[in-house]
């Protein structure tokens, strides 16, 4: 895929894209990765929640993987890759295959690999990116205090 995509590049002017809550969507990923490097776009932000409700999780992780080894991408872990985590550190035990509220969970992390499992592992719930000539960026996914924190507009760190 990104032989093909690598072709479209060098046309406009370079600027970056960020992405959250891609939940093994690999089919609109792919479709906004295809948009953003043909416009020229070489660097890409992800804030978390990169496998969860959808299938084929492995089509995702691949994607992700082989986009850092082409373009500097920027990672950080939202509250899916927190269940991940916990749900092995905890044994596995709590999610059921047949259950409609944890049936996805379940397969999802069924279908991670040892490689998956500690990228996510890796990543931290916070992170300062910097431009040149911008203030620093606070990248996170919920709050910079945690990855299930809403953050609502009277909130005082909104302020």
């Amino acid at each position: 895929m990104l032989r093909h995509l690598r072709e479209k590049e060098g046309r406009r002017k370079n600027h970056d894209v960020s992405a959250y809550d891609i939940k093994c969507n690999y089919e609109a990923l792919e479709r906004c990765l295809t948009y953003a490097l043909d416009r020229n776009i070489k660097t890409f932000v992800f804030l978390g929640d990169y496998v969860g409700e959808l299938p084929h999780p492995q089509k995702t992780m691949q994607m992700l993987f082989s986009l850092k080894e082409s373009y500097p991408c920027y990672f950080i872990r939202g509250n899916k890759e927190d269940y991940w985590q916990n749900y092995r550190k905890d044994g596995q035990r709590g999610w059921k295959e047949t259950d409609s509220t944890t049936g996805c969970l379940y397969y999802a992390y069924h279908n991670l690999t040892a490689r998956d499992l500690h990228f996510f592992g890796q990543l931290e719930h916070r992170a300062e990116l910097k431009f040149d000539g911008l203030p620093a960026l606070t990248l996170c996914h919920g709050s910079p205090n945690r990855t299930n924190e809403k953050l609502l507009p009277d909130d005082q760190p909104c302020l």
